[in-house]
């Protein structure tokens, strides 16, 4: 379904967002699907939107924000059940996407609060240092503290991104 070209595009982010509230419920069993669903958020986050279009715009943040509320769901399941073993290959890509979603054009705060709380997530999923070098890149520390302090995030955002901003100190301080 998010394959196809003939399928409305407005549903292709409820789609997403929807498989990570699977993942969230199901845990381990979402495993054998992680692949299939990787796949299929990697195609998502190659999407080009047209930053002269309003409704392009509008539509991409949508995308952007399912698709990060997609990771977070397949990480936060994976991670109540001690079985992200499958997810640490994914994650050299699912730091790259969100870098480039962090940089994309007219990002709302929706996509905001979602960077910043994956990155909390998967601070706390791998707290060992493994991600210490990814965690410590000048995107990652800018969009922490555009979470704590742009005049555009919302209350929610802030704490978000201060928990985020406590779960990457300690993440890189357990080496």
């Amino acid at each position: 379904m998010l394959y196809s070209g003939s399928i409305d595009t407005s549903v292709k982010p409820a789609v997403l967002a929807c498989l990570g509230d699977i993942a969230l419920a199901i845990n381990a069993q979402f495993t054998p699907f992680l692949a299939n669903v990787m796949g299929a958020i990697q195609l998502a986050c190659q999407y080009q939107i047209d930053p002269t279009s309003y409704e392009m715009i509008e539509y991409g943040n949508s995308l952007r924000s399912s698709i990060l509320e997609a990771y977070i769901g397949i990480t936060q399941g994976l991670k109540a059940v001690n079985a992200t073993e499958g997810l640490a290959q994914y994650v050299p890509d699912i730091f790259r996407n969100m870098e480039a979603i962090y940089n994309a054009p007219n990002r709302s705060p929706q996509v905001l609060n979602g960077l910043v709380g994956l990155l909390g997530d998967l601070a706390e999923t791998y707290p060992g240092g493994e991600l210490t070098p990814i965690l410590t890149s000048p995107w990652v520390q800018q969009c922490l503290r555009e979470g704590r302090s742009s005049r555009y995030a919302t209350k929610s955002t802030r704490n978000v991104a201060r928990w985020a901003r406590e779960m990457v100190k300690r993440a890189c301080r357990e080496q």
